[in-house]
Parts: C-alpha cells; sequence; structure tokens
C-alpha cells in the first residue's frame, strides 16, 4: 500500500494554494442561513458563501461534516491503494471526529482509515494536517506520524481577537442581551485553547488597538524559538493583519509572518474584522 493521503475539514483555514501544494483534501462543513443549507464547493462557491455570511442579518449555524460525504472521500483514497489519515477539530467543538468513525465504518477497508484528534481549531489545525502530509511523504507511518502531531500540538498556540459579537450571537453561541449590552460598552474578546481544546478567555478589549496589543502580549507571554513562524489571520481586515505584523515585527523582532484570510467557518464564529494568531 502507498503513503497514507491527508484529509481534514473546512475549519482548518488552508488556502486552495496550500491544499495543493500539501496535498489536503478538505471536506466541507455545511452552513445553514435562515433555513437554507449551503455545502462549500457542492452548491455554492467560497466566495459566494463568505457575501451571503457579509451580508446575512437572521440565524446561521453550523453543522458537521456529513458522514456520507467524508465516506465517499476516504473511498476514493482506498480505490488508489492508498490509506486515510483524517485531521478534524475536537469533540467540544464539533462532532466531525464522530461522523468520521461513521464514515469509517462505512467504507470496504476500516481497517486503513486512521482519525486524529487535532484538538485546535483554525491554521493550527491546517498546520497539524500539513505536517501529517509531509511526514506520510516521507514513508512514516500512521502511529510515528500521530507521535510527531502529538509533540507538535503540545508547541502550538493560537490566539483569537473577536471583533463582532453579533457574529456570536447570530450562530447561536450567546444571546440577543448580551449582544446588545456587549455593543453598549464595545466589548471585543481575547480567547485562545487550552491544551485539551476549551476555550479559555484572555482579556476584553473595547478597540482594534488593544485587541493587537493583547494579541501582542500574548505571543510575548509564550515566546518564540529562532525559525518559528507567526501565522496571522484575519476576517476581511487585511489592513489590521498588517498592524499587527507591523507591530510583531517591531516589539518581538519576528520577520517570519505570514498572513491568511481565514476560512468562512471561523468568519461566521468571529464576525469580519477578527483576528487571530498563531504558532
Amino acid at each position: 500500500m502507498n503513503y497514507p493521503a491527508i484529509v481534514s475539514e473546512s475549519s482548518c483555514s488552508l488556502p486552495e494554494s496550500l491544499q495543493d501544494q500539501f496535498h489536503i483534501r478538505v471536506v466541507p462543513h455545511s452552513v445553514n442561513i435562515n433555513g437554507q443549507e449551503y455545502v462549500e464547493g457542492i452548491n455554492i462557491t467560497d466566495a459566494d458563501l463568505r457575501k451571503l455570511l457579509h451580508a446575512n442579518t437572521g440565524k446561521v449555524t453550523t453543522s458537521a461534516v456529513n458522514p456520507r460525504l467524508l465516506a465517499e472521500t476516504f473511498e476514493s483514497i482506498l480505490r488508489q491503494d492508498r490509506s486515510v489519515i483524517f485531521v478534524g477539530l475536537p469533540p467540544r467543538f464539533s462532532c466531525t471526529l464522530q461522523n468520521a468513525q461513521i464514515a469509517r465504518q462505512m467504507c470496504s477497508r476500516p481497517e486503513q482509515i486512521f482519525i486524529y484528534d487535532g484538538k485546535c481549531i483554525g491554521i493550527n489545525l491546517g498546520k497539524l494536517a500539513m505536517a501529517a502530509s509531509q511526514l506520510a511523504d516521507s514513508g512514516r507511518t500512521p502511529d510515528f506520524i500521530f507521535s510527531q502531531l502529538d509533540l507538535l500540538r503540545q508547541r502550538m498556540v493560537s490566539a483569537l481577537w473577536s471583533s463582532d459579537m453579533s457574529a456570536i450571537v447570530n450562530n447561536g453561541r450567546a444571546n440577543e442581551l448580551l449582544k446588545r449590552f456587549a455593543s453598549v460598552i464595545s466589548i471585543h474578546p481575547v480567547l485562545t485553547l487550552t491544551p485539551d481544546g476549551a476555550p479559555q478567555l484572555i482579556r476584553l478589549t473595547r478597540t482594534l488597538a488593544q485587541g493587537i496589543d493583547a494579541l501582542i502580549d500574548f505571543i510575548k507571554a509564550r515566546g518564540m524559538a529562532p525559525g518559528e513562524v507567526l501565522c496571522i489571520g484575519h476576517f476581511e481586515s487585511p489592513a489590521a493583519a498588517a498592524q499587527l505584523a507591523a507591530k510583531a515585527r517591531e516589539q518581538l523582532g519576528t520577520e517570519q509572518i505570514v498572513i491568511l484570510e481565514g476560512g468562512n467557518l471561523l468568519y461566521l464564529h468571529l464576525g469580519a474584522g477578527s483576528l487571530s494568531v498563531s504558532i
């Protein structure tokens, strides 16, 4: 059997260029906007879904990747005489891993499908998928790949600054009263994830400048080793991302910075104008 193929989900925030470069298959989540279900790449393009999310003011929810869609993806890889490694969101954020297990049992050779709990979101999930791809290309076994992903995940950290509480309300993460309260006093939370994938509040801010300062302080507290790359994600806010990058160069002395547009799934939960940092 040939080396494993890597599969992840659209929450990994990898642009198509990196998906192609690392040969990663990304299976989309579905998004329900005012009762209409959309699945990126199936009944709507990524760009058109972003437009709908940007314009919408009603109720928006997401669903985990469909088991049937996962099974079809897994089976197409098995037919190439390759095994599958699926890198997915932790259970506290989605039931995608559970659906991957269901899909695994729907396939002709379930013993050749290996499922990894990323315990992270966004570009850090994408980093795990890229690392898995590099290890798979070098002929490593799934067990070895999982052990290396565990080590990599222990070193990774990320933080998110949400610019718009209405996005959290519209997708059911908070109630209308909280939205109104937050808008009056202009609350913008800064969040990180614990090692087991649980969200944790770092700081409450009121302005973009305070949000950038909080993200810089987060990076300072963690520290950056020589050669590490700082990934900055943004959601329709390239100017804010550039400000954050400039401040990181000035205060941290790091030049290895990559700026990426965030994916639609995180855009839905954080809102336009939000920022993230990942190491």
